[in-house]
């Protein structure tokens, strides 16, 4: 296909909106030229859409939380006039709608279920039918249905639908033991089921194009960025028997297999960081530039439709992008579905997700443009794929497999791959070098003493880096295939293994391996030091290759994977090379930040973890790491809080760099780590921090509370007005040291305080603010609201101000500002000064990553959240109440859970662990751990600034 200018010419318009955004602010689109966007409907019409197809007549049908809604345009303007409630149904809202003449398939409310209008007055002729059970509901539950050209139904399952052998039904499913996420293939009466595809994370849509073939586009697992498994979304071609190497939840947490294992099929296309939803084929499609058999993605984060353009390359395609629609203005703007008009070729674009308000647009070309078609030599896939990946494992003709490995395409040997032990059959003099590697790659799991000796001898021979991916991926299958179980939800998932009975990492085996540390090949130089890991090979030839890969690195992500293999083996072969890994350790911050690496929520545990195994029988290496002169980076603190570091040593010299000016950046841990200063140093930075980070003020104040002085008072009712609950307990503490008269607007904060933690059932922290409220007004106080009363009566002019928030003052208040009066600068200083970078910024997103907010929400959605933060809460943000054994509570987000342990973070900042054995009781809140009242006592112009700072994201 011939690409003229079109990725690179744009045009920005102005779409009419209705609902609470003023007209002068309307949403703006960066479009592909030739193009326009009109909005069809509004949130009056349908919101928080999920799903959307088009029904017989060719209207748009769409799904949000407890409706199936038919927008039509009686009038004949282009704009829905009407919504027609099909269904009050899923109650959870529909993942997934196709229909298939006037049958409509609908995924929700634990199964696909079917629903008839045979009269077609979008109406159902009577209850729905359940046609197969799945689990549904969750964002990587259940999703997608499509109808293939072979009359069978697909169905993309996220993965933690809980696909399963006992799904299976067909005796001819390419896949019999399922992992992760999976495209079911349903009989065309759903009679039976089968597993065509597995190993996905959470594709959410998917889409057979021109030439018969389906194409998916899978999400990133974003709270690993920063570590050497992290994977962009990606763009997939599914293939019959096809993995896809995402192995959670049932052999890891969050490793998979990397795109280079040759049991793997690798993505066509990554698109970076985002959320995939949407997914459709081109094929009835009349856009400028788009070919029949493209396909086009949607991607809910950051509001894009991107095209991607396919061209046959062997048994699959070559791919490329382009983005057609970008958000840019105020309005929301985040996809969740895609739907091809039958009649004008028209792409329809449904609005919604996680409780932001619906719409439904349609993206047409200026004029009226046939697409290219087809290319004349048909589908891509070669009949010699169909047959190695149509048969059953075994089953293919051994000549079939020969020819596909013989063969340089990849997708030929990943087909050739399930039939590999045919090659058995063949005489030696017969196996070429190709052969005998896939061969060995078939047999190590099966017979890995037969197959040690070939692997040696191919290990020793020279080979194509793709090749010699075959022999150490054998190798490893030898020493047993990863993960082991004790390191599951640990930095080693993807470099420990189950051993395999009886087979040993020899002296001559580790030579071999250690010698590919030297490749140009990225993945074998990975997969060599992978198999040094999980054989935690005993030799110290091993690491001498390792810390030399490791010192050689230009990567950052490759000198992490390194350390990390590293880490594995023996400490009597790592003492010899403290001093070169604590330089490296130092250096990695350094370079991840040159390198513009982000780092999410799992690195910084991560990290630790390995930096407590290499410390690990290796004691010299905590001094090491504090003899390097650049040590004093942030992300330093997560070496200096594990056992046996010289913490007061660490601490002095971040203070030293501090008032040096040679360091600037202080995080919470740090300052919680300053108590080991005296107390001079701590008031000096006290008093600086203060206001040259106020996002710090939470950690701040905790210090500070420990030695009070009288003019700190102001500070300390800070840090009751907001904040934490650990914030304020010590704030209390504090203010009842320094004495004197009880302060009327710290009773009224202690009362809040009372309240909350009452209503969270805390009931220790809510002692503390009873004990000091009885103290001061009267023991005869039973409730926070008799407590009240007994303030307004002595102190009346305190308590002007405690009426609850009320939305419909604010929205009232809301249309008057002028938004256009705000400061980005401000607006970040005030972002940190309430505290919310804590949660949205940095190397832990507790909440969500608001890059993007103000394009996927509309600025009245945006601010209704942030006042009423427990009204809509994603699974990922919930907060989880844990009653344990000896009385204790722990109200928290869930970070990692496994079967030994559960990690909560809670909304005072710290991270608890918790043994499973020891909870009484498990409760799921409906609330988020944000605190309310975050806007309390901000002027129109602060409100407007934080906006404009939550726009520049």
């Amino acid at each position: 296909m011939h690409w003229p200018t079109l990725a690179t010419l744009w045009l920005v318009i102005a779409v009419p909106i209705s609902g609470s955004e003023r007209p002068s602010d309307p949403p703006l689109f960066e479009l592909a030229d030739g193009l326009q966007l009109e909005q069809y409907a509004g949130p009056e019409l349908a919101t928080n859409i999920y799903s959307l197809t088009i029904d017989p007549h060719g209207h748009p049908t769409v799904s949000g939380p407890g409706y199936i809604a038919i927008l039509i345009d009686r009038d004949g303007d282009g704009r829905a006039d009407v919504a027609e409630r099909f269904a009050a149904a899923p109650r959870d809202g529909a993942q997934g709608l196709y229909w298939h003449g006037r049958t409509l398939y609908v995924t929700g409310d634990g199964a696909v279920w079917r629903y008839r209008d045979r009269d077609g007055d979008h109406r159902p002729d009577g209850p729905p039918t359940a046609v197969l059970r799945l689990k549904t509901g969750g964002e990587h539950d259940a999703h997608a249905i499509r109808r293939g050209p072979d009359g069978f139904f697909y169905v993309m399952c996220g993965n933690l639908t809980r696909v399963s052998a006992k799904t299976i039904t067909d005796p001819t499913s390419p896949i019999a033991r399922p992992v992760a996420g999976v495209v079911l293939r349903v009989a065309p009466d759903w009679s039976t089921v089968s597993v065509f595809a597995h190993g996905f994370r959470n594709a959410y849509d998917m889409a057979f194009n021109a030439d018969g073939e389906l194409f998916t586009y899978d999400s990133d697992n974003e709270r690993c960025q920063g570590l050497p498994w992290y994977e962009p979304t990606r763009v997939y071609h599914v293939v019959a028997g096809g993995f896809y190497g995402w192995l959670s939840p049932q052999r890891a947490e969050w490793w998979r297999f990397p795109p280079w294992f040759p049991d793997v099929v690798p993505p066509l296309l990554y698109l970076g960081r985002g959320s995939p939803t949407g997914v459709e084929a081109a094929t009835r499609l009349r856009l400028p530039g788009v070919a029949r058999r493209d396909i086009i993605v949607a991607d809910w984060t950051f509001g894009r439709i991107v095209h991607v353009s396919l061209q046959p390359d062997g048994a699959s395609y070559r791919a490329r992008s382009r983005v057609l629609v970008r958000a840019t203005g105020l309005a929301a703007f985040a996809p969740t579905d895609l739907a091809a008009d039958p009649k004008d070729g028209s792409l329809w674009i449904s609005v919604g997700g996680r409780g932001t308000r619906g719409a439904v647009y349609r993206l047409r070309g200026r004029s009226v443009l046939l697409t290219g078609p087809v290319d004349r030599e048909g589908p891509p896939l070669a009949p010699l794929y169909r047959r190695l990946a149509l048969a059953a494992p075994g089953r293919a003709s051994l000549s079939d497999v020969v020819a596909a490995i013989r063969s340089d395409d990849r997708l030929l040997w990943f087909a050739a791959s399930r039939h590999a032990e045919l090659l058995g059959r063949l005489p030696p003099g017969q196996r070429t070098p190709r052969i005998e590697r896939v061969l060995a790659f078939a047999r190590a799991r099966t017979d890995p003493r037969r197959t040690a000796a070939l692997v040696r001898r191919l290990l020793a021979g020279r080979a194509q880096p793709e090749e010699r991916l075959w022999t150490i991926r054998a190798a490893q299958l030898m020493a047993g295939n990863m993960v082991a179980p004790q390191h599951r939800g640990h930095v080693w998932e993807g470099y420990t293994a189950t051993p395999q009975a009886g087979i040993i990492a020899d002296s001559t085996m580790v030579m071999l391996i250690a010698q590919l540390m030297r490749s140009r090949s990225k993945p074998v130089r990975w997969e060599a030091a992978r198999w040094l890991a999980i054989t935690a090979a005993d030799r110290p030839e091993a690491a001498r290759a390792l810390a030399a890969a490791a010192d050689a690195a230009e990567d950052p992500i490759e000198l992490e994977h390194m350390l990390i293999a590293f880490s594995r083996l023996p400490p009597q072969h790592r003492k010899p090379h403290t001093d070169t890994v604590a330089r490296l350790l130092v250096e990695l911050p350094y370079r991840l930040d040159r390198a513009a690496v982000p780092r999410d929520r799992h690195w910084p545990y991560r990290i630790r973890e390995l930096y407590e195994v290499l410390a690990r029988g290796v004691p010299g290496l905590h001094r090491a790491v504090l003899r390097q002169p650049p040590f004093g980076h942030p992300d330093h603190v997560h070496y200096v809080l594990t056992s046996g570091f010289p913490t007061r040593d660490a601490v002095e010299r971040y203070y030293r760099l501090w008032r040096a000016g040679q360091f600037s950046r202080w995080t919470d841990p740090l300052i919680r780590l300053a108590r080991e200063l005296d107390h001079r140093r701590q008031r000096v930075l006290i008093d600086r921090l203060w206001h040259e980070a106020p996002d710090l003020r939470p950690e701040l104040l905790i210090l500070l509370a420990r030695a009070p002085q009288p003019t700190d008072l102001p500070r300390l009712i800070e840090g009751l007005r907001g904040y934490r609950v650990d914030v304020a307990k010590a704030c209390l503490k504090a203010v009842q040291r320094l004495g004197g008269t009880p302060h009327p607007e710290v009773l009224l904060l202690a009362i809040r305080w009372w309240r909350r933690c009452e209503e969270n059932d805390q009931r220790d922290d809510a002692a503390v603010f009873a004990e000091y409220v009885k103290a001061h007004v009267g023991d005869n106080v039973a409730s926070p609201a008799a407590a009240l009363t007994a303030v307004r009566r002595r102190w009346p002019d305190a308590v002007r101000n405690t009426d609850e928030l009320n939305w419909k003052h604010w929205e009232a208040r809301l249309q008057r500002i002028r938004w256009t009066d705000g400061d980005v600068r401000a607006g970040e200083q005030l972002f940190r000064k309430l505290g919310c970078v804590h949660c949205h910024n940095g190397a832990s997103f507790v909440g969500p990553d608001l890059r993007g907010v103000a394009r996927r929400f509309s600025r009245t959605d945006l601010f209704r959240a942030i006042l009423f933060p427990d009204e809509t809460v994603p699974d990922r943000y919930r907060a989880t109440r844990f009653l344990l054994a000896d009385g204790r509570v722990v109200v928290g987000q869930v970070i990692y859970e496994s079967v030994g342990v559960i990690l909560v973070h809670t909304a005072e900042g710290t991270d608890v662990r918790i043994q499973p054995e020891h909870v009484e009781r498990r409760t799921e809140l409906n609330g988020s751990i944000m605190p309310r009242g975050l806007l309390q006592g901000l002027s129109d112009r602060e409100l407007a600034d934080l906006y404009a700072y939550l726009r520049s994201l």
